[in-house]
């Protein structure tokens, strides 16, 4: 969890520094505002560096210096912050301990769950995620249909920690987004609310929903969730606006969507309907001939940001972009309606957090709360919207219109991905309900008859939440770990294997790996060595003559057209995990096969991790 801090620490500064400098660093929202920042302009300046070939670590020193300055003008305003924090922990105690507490919760959750992880649990995203990220770390990245707002801030990042392998580096850095977000939930909280209690109390529940922000960390899901990360930051700076109309907040809104189409393009129509929603329901407080022309200086900034990456997105996107694997997922949905409601079902339960029977009374409460007060309104209708999203998603996908804009809109219109940001809604929400369930609580000593029955039940109030919350914490670290135990792609037995790959291999030989399907797709990270697939680039000159190897690994000796291409390819070794990861089937054949092939022999063992050396004669 130290490389997850740090990086954390890093977007905090660097996202203070943006506010800071454009004067919007005033009040609780500051907060909330500050992660998507940071993350806005560390994605804009490394992907214009990472794209224009600068040299490393040029890229990763503009990180540090974006750091120091946000954290220079953090000393310069330490009286007016350490006044702030005093205020806070004078007036609104609960306020504070609710705070802690939610940036504590995935601190320890993870910290416990994913202690021995050494690689993304997923060889798929997470495998094109880290090679990727190294290609920007080694300044080799290209453009290519995919946002490079990620990679190039991963990227960039480990230029400044040599020490650490891209593997396990960007499988931390992605561990420490989910440590930003209760610190956007609690900006966002308070500037929805107006309550600082109904914030922190928002920020903790978001803590304990699994949905968001772990289960991507569990399918390496980075980009979606550093993508909603700065759909808060727009959130933010549309109702900022709404309070004070001007130019700043406009072209800060410009930063983040510009940074969105970099990182996670779709998270676009996410910010769209928010956007939309505040727009509706505040008709009659916005400047709407201010609007139009700020909104101009908001398009200008956004395509000034995401320029390098433009030409390639539009070039994509004119092909088609997603649109024919969406319209296959789609009728994949309407065929097994049954099957996807009740994931449905359990994706909503997911949404509502590892304690949804409480998390249910705490949302019911909100939203009485939310109409009673006539405050909070856009968070239960933009919740409504994306549970009625992924409703529609799943049950009606027969239908030509929706067919088409499921396809369209694809993967963002997934029902998990609606719920997913959902969940950050349901967690508000409940944030205001437990400020209404506390004043019942306060309701109920205060008719208590004598002193003790009220101390008492004080006492219990305590006792019930500091319990409620360890048991949601521990459960959540289970379900964390369980997930982690049963989807890990890289053991203690690979690392050994790794190190003996490390020793022997030498720069020219090629490791046969089981494409995407054991530890062997780490190989270049911790072991540095070269492999036969990888799952970010796909040489069309050699895939006939890898695929053929692949399908022959355990018969090269009795196939002569499969081992001249393994000659050919340079192929000496080949490596075979412990673990079959849960998200592709082995293409080699068992162990005990590879062991009686003539053409291979043993030289490594340990546990399920096993290499073998091609023994064939090449011309």
């Amino acid at each position: 969890m130290i490389v997850a801090t740090v990086f954390a620490a890093l977007v905090l500064s660097s996202g203070y520094g943006v506010v800071r400098l454009m004067g919007l660093a005033k009040g609780a929202t500051t907060l909330g505002v500050a992660p998507a920042a940071g993350l806005a302009v560390l994605a804009v300046v490394t992907t214009w560096c990472g794209l224009s070939g600068a040299p490393a670590p040029i890229a990763g020193g503009l990180v540090g210096v974006c750091s120091i300055l946000g954290l220079g003008l953090g000393v310069a305003d330490r009286e007016a912050i350490a006044g702030s924090l005093r205020a806070l922990a004078r007036e609104h105690r609960l306020a504070l301990v609710l705070l802690v507490g939610a940036v504590l919760v995935p601190m320890v959750s993870m910290g416990v769950a994913f202690a021995q992880v050494q690689a993304p649990l997923s060889p798929h995203d997470g495998a094109f995620h880290v090679e990727t990220s190294n290609a920007f770390r080694q300044v080799t990245a290209v453009a290519n249909w995919y946002p490079p707002g990620l990679a190039a801030l991963f990227g960039a990042v480990l230029q400044l920690m040599p020490w650490v392998d891209t593997a396990a580096g960007a499988y931390a850095l992605g561990l420490g987004l989910t440590l930003l977000t209760p610190i956007a939930a609690f900006g966002l909280g308070a500037a929805v609310w107006r309550n600082l209690v109904a914030a922190t109390a928002g920020a903790l529940l978001l803590s304990l929903t699994h949905l968001f922000a772990y289960y991507p960390q569990i399918w390496s899901g980075w980009p979606q969730l550093m993508g909603i990360l700065l759909v808060i930051g727009v959130w933010l700076a549309g109702l900022g606006y709404l309070e004070h109309p001007g130019w700043r907040w406009a072209l800060l809104a410009g930063l983040f969507i510009g940074a969105i189409v970099l990182v996670h393009g779709t998270e676009l129509y996410t910010a769209a309907i928010v956007l939309a929603t505040i727009c509706i329901a505040n008709w009659r407080r916005v400047d709407w001939r201010g609007l139009l022309p700020r909104l101009g200086g908001t398009l200008v900034v956004a395509v000034i940001c995401a320029a390098p990456y433009l030409p390639v997105l539009l070039h994509w996107a004119g092909g088609g972009g997603a649109y024919a694997a969406g319209n296959e997922d789609g009728t994949a949905l309407e065929r097994g309606t049954a099957s996807a409601l009740q994931l449905l079902g359990l994706f909503v339960l997911d949404a509502l957090g590892v304690d949804f029977p409480v998390r249910i009374v705490l949302v019911v409460l909100g939203v009485a709360w939310a109409i009673r007060l006539r405050v909070g309104l856009t968070v239960v209708a933009i919740t409504a919207i994306f549970v009625a999203l992924a409703v529609i998603a799943t049950l009606f996908n027969g239908l030509p219109i929706v067919r088409s804009v499921f396809a369209a809109t694809y993967p963002w219109s997934l029902p998990y991905r609606h719920l997913t940001f959902a969940s950050i809604g349901f967690a508000l929400i409940g944030g205001g309900g437990s400020v209404v369930l506390g004043s019942m609580w306060s309701d109920l000593r205060a008719r208590a008859r004598g002193v003790r029955s009220r101390r008492l039940l004080l006492r219990l109030g305590r006792l019930l939440v500091v319990t409620w919350a360890l048991i949601s914490t521990s459960l959540l670290a289970l379900l964390l770990s369980i997930e982690a135990g049963g989807d890990v792609s890289f053991t203690s037995d690979d690392a050994a294997a790794m190190g003996w790959l490390r020793a022997h291999v030498s720069a020219s030989d090629v490791v046969v790996n089981d494409t995407f399907a054991d530890a062997g797709i780490w190989a270049p990270y911790k072991a540095g060595v070269r492999i036969l697939f990888y799952r970010s680039t796909d040489d069309a000159a050699t895939r006939a003559a890898r695929q053929l190897v692949l399908e022959n690994v355990g018969r090269l000796d009795e196939v002569p057209s499969a081992a001249a291409a393994a000659c050919a390819l340079h192929a000496d070794y080949v490596y075979y995990g412990a673990a079959n990861a849960a998200w592709q089937v082995r293409s080699f054949p068992p162990l005990e096969e590879l062991r009686r092939s003539a053409g291979l022999e043993a030289v490594f063992e340990e546990g399920g991790a096993t290499v073998f050396r091609i023994n064939l004669t090449c011309d």
